[in-house]
């Protein structure tokens, strides 16, 4: 694409891959700077799709062997009728990774763990499988052994299927001074 040029691909795992439900990671690199994110959506009503903006990692900024990340803030719900399921996951990026997810609770005892290893691809796990009782708050911890891996966090609200990123940080021994520039608290939608 050209400088200044802004170019957008519409369900781009279909249009370029044919693919349908099915998750994954998308790689996109280049010779010139791209500011590129992308966006996962419920298109059960298309005109009204909800989704979230993904933002790219740089791979410089992916944990590898020894690194961690922390996603604080999932929830698990054992009655699928109300409350948030939540799936981990990672894409392994190198042919030696191994990556642990493990939950804990708010008193930071674990509930479960698992571990993705076995070469380049992507892997998930419902945090269902591993939380046997209503966890309303709880973290992940992604501790990678070997190799370079992307982790992720996806809460999805079981009564409407909106779906929520919660992208891992990684935590640093330095004070903590941040800003949310756009916090919202709406009692109806807006469109303009």
């Amino acid at each position: 694409i050209a400088a200044g040029q802004t170019l957008v691909l519409t369900d781009v795992l279909h249009s370029l891959w044919g693919l349908s439900e099915i998750f994954g990671g998308v790689q996109v690199s280049s010779d010139h700077v791209l500011l590129v994110n992308a966006r996962t959506y419920n298109d059960a009503n298309p005109p009204g799709t909800y989704g979230y903006l993904e933002e790219a990692a740089a791979l410089t900024d992916l944990p590898d062997g020894g690194q961690s990340r922390h996603a604080i803030w999932v929830s698990q719900s054992v009655d699928s009728t109300k409350g948030f399921s939540t799936v981990a996951g990672a894409v392994l990026l190198t042919p030696d990774a191994a990556i642990t997810v493990t939950l804990l609770d708010p008193a930071n005892n674990i509930i479960g763990s698992a571990t993705f290893s076995g070469g380049i691809g992507a892997h998930e796990v419902a945090l269902a499988t591993m939380a046997k009782a209503d966890l309303p708050i709880g973290r992940l911890e992604f501790d990678v052994a070997s190799g370079l891996a992307a982790p992720y966090a996806v809460v999805i609200a079981n009564v409407t299927g909106d779906v929520m990123s919660v992208p891992p940080a990684q935590q640093t021994g330095a004070a903590t001074d941040v800003v949310f520039p756009n916090l919202v608290k709406a009692v109806a939608s807006q469109t303009q």
